[in-house]
């Protein structure tokens, strides 16, 4: 069902700090409608900033949460009509926007969610000290030193997805055709990487 589809994923974008800067993701065509929050998240936002600032924000979402927990049905009651006159308009509005969807917009969203699961993925696991890097090879060495090179030399016209398809095809162009000692040089260069990164899991272990 696309109407579920769509529900799963509705951020444009996601920036993901890494070693050499932050990379951001980004999906350049219209995206479908955002579907409202709920009863509990419109008491929070509302109520949220009136807590102590001296609170943890640990503390200030258990506190929250005990707060609506203990609210009378019929100030609940505001709150719930507010977001069910929300979601009637979502419904209207995805109804919409699913008539001007095709199949082609539907992969492309689709790559973009999966790209942003996978560095979220990422992000959480940096977070609890459980990321290791992946290993190198000859081949993700040359990427890594030649795509921001060939992909800022893509047609101006071209949304990112295109843009990235084209840079994959014509780096793996490249290095078809590059020389067997050009492409040794790279997989020195990918040990050495390998090396000295198997010596900081270790440091960092130990």
């Amino acid at each position: 069902c696309r109407c579920a589809f769509f529900t799963v994923l509705q951020a444009r974008s996601l920036s993901v700090c890494g070693v050499k800067g932050t990379m951001k993701l980004s999906f350049d065509r219209p995206l479908p409608p955002k579907s409202p929050p709920s009863a509990y998240i419109r008491f929070v936002k509302e109520n949220l900033h009136k807590l102590p600032s001296e609170l943890a924000p640990k503390e200030k979402i258990k506190t929250i949460a005990v707060q609506w927990k203990s609210l009378a049905e019929e100030d609940k009651a505001r709150y719930v009509s507010e977001y069910e006159a929300a979601k009637e308009e979502y419904k209207k509005d995805l109804d919409e926007f699913l008539q001007n969807v095709d199949e082609e917009y539907v992969k492309a969203y689709e790559k973009f969610k999966k790209k942003k699961q996978y560095y979220k993925g990422i992000m959480q696991s940096k977070r609890k000290g459980e990321y290791v890097k992946r290993k190198m090879s000859a081949y993700l060495v040359f990427t890594s030193e030649n795509f921001k090179e060939i992909y800022a030399n893509q047609p101006e016209d071209s949304d990112s997805i295109q843009k990235l398809a084209n840079t994959s095809k014509e780096l793996g162009a490249r290095w078809k055709a590059m020389d067997q000692a050009d492409k040794e040089a790279f997989q020195e260069k990918a040990e050495k990487i390998n090396k000295e990164r198997n010596k900081a899991q270790v440091d960092t272990k130990f």
